[in-house]
Parts: structure tokens; C-alpha cells; sequence
């Protein structure tokens, strides 16, 4: 196979996989959407991606890596692994104010409870992803990049998502509670927007 033809065929596939990364986090929104019965609380959980893809980002250039099909698959997994950790915050937190509790104090307490859980989660990941990335050896040259991306995209991403989530949760929910109540937003007459 000539070069010009593998180029061709190495960009129609960055395409695909670009395209998949896109339908992926639309495909989270929508599943995160019927969830949790909301619009907007997905939008919470979404903030915690951004940070994710600059972790990704930052690894592939701390440890030397390309950006290639392994690594876009990396992104790929890690929308599901990123969004697991802010909806095991997000949702205990409005278990808790569905139980009478100011979003305050909801999300000062689910925070601390549901640290353990997503730590050990994300330690497991990491460490799993270690060896690929740290130690050498035949086979390791192809997946490396895909390790760098989920240990770096999913370390920052969950130390960021631990102070963002909250914050946009608290932002996102004063701004709603400031809009006029015409029936535009359905609030569920529980005072529970985001839920």
C-alpha cells in the first residue's frame, strides 16, 4: 500500500472516531436526560468534560505520546468514566434534597460520602492503566497513548469535577430559580428544578 492511500484511510478514520466522540457525549446527555427526568441536570454532569480532555491532552504531551486511534478511543472511554463519578454526586446529592435538604447542605455532605466510592473507582482505573503506560514491552508501543489519556483525562478530570460539579450545580440552579415561573420551566412543584 502506497503512503498517499494509508493517509487517506488514517484521516477517513480520525473522521469516524471524531464523529464517534461527538455522538458519544450527545449519547451520555440523552441517557443522562432520561435518568434523571431533567434537561438541565445533565448539563451539570457535562461540565465535568472539558477538564477531561485537557487531562487527555496534557498526558499525550507529558509522556511523549501522538495523538492516534488509540488515544481518540481513550476519549471515547473516558466520557463514560468521567460522567460515572459526577453522577454518583450529582444524583446522591439530590436524593438528599429530596429529603428536605437545602442544595448547600445536600451537596456539602454528599461530597464527603461519595468521595470514597469515586476515588476508589478512579485509583482502580489508574492503576490498571499503569503498567501499560510506565512499563515497556512488545505490544505496549500501540496502547500506551490510549493509557496515557484515561490516567492523566480521568486524574484530572475527577479532581476538578469534585469543585466544578458542585459550583455549576449551585450556579445553575440560583439562575433557574431566578427565572419567572411561566410555565416554561417545569419545576415539578417540589422547589427541585435540577432534579
Amino acid at each position: 500500500m502506497d503512503s498517499g492511500r494509508s493517509q487517506v484511510l488514517q484521516k477517513d478514520a480520525f473522521k469516524a472516531l471524531g464523529g464517534g466522540l461527538v455522538i458519544s457525549v450527545i449519547l451520555v446527555y440523552m441517557v443522562m436526560a432520561g435518568m434523571f427526568e431533567s434537561l438541565l441536570t445533565p448539563f451539570v454532569i457535562m461540565f465535568s468534560l472539558p477538564p477531561t480532555f485537557t487531562g487527555a491532552i496534557l498526558g499525550l504531551f507529558l509522556m511523549h505520546k501522538t495523538l492516534n486511534m488509540n488515544s481518540l478511543m481513550g476519549m471515547i472511554m473516558l466520557i463514560g468514566l468521567v460522567t460515572n463519578s459526577a453522577i454518583v454526586l450529582v444524583d446522591y446529592t439530590n436524593q438528599l434534597r429530596r429529603q428536605g435538604l437545602p442544595l448547600k447542605e445536600a451537596l456539602l455532605r454528599a461530597g464527603p460520602i461519595r468521595l470514597r466510592p469515586i476515588r476508589l473507582t478512579v485509583t482502580a482505573t489508574v492503576l490498571a492503566m499503569s503498567p501499560l503506560l510506565i512499563l515497556g514491552g512488545t505490544g505496549t508501543e500501540t496502547l500506551s497513548p490510549m493509557a496515557a489519556v484515561i490516567t492523566f483525562g480521568l486524574g484530572l478530570s475527577t479532581l476538578v469535577t469534585l469543585v466544578l460539579v458542585p459550583v455549576m450545580y449551585m450556579l445553575l440552579d440560583s439562575l433557574i430559580q431566578k427565572l419567572p415561573k411561566n410555565g416554561y420551566i417545569d419545576d415539578k412543584e417540589g422547589g427541585y428544578p435540577l432534579d
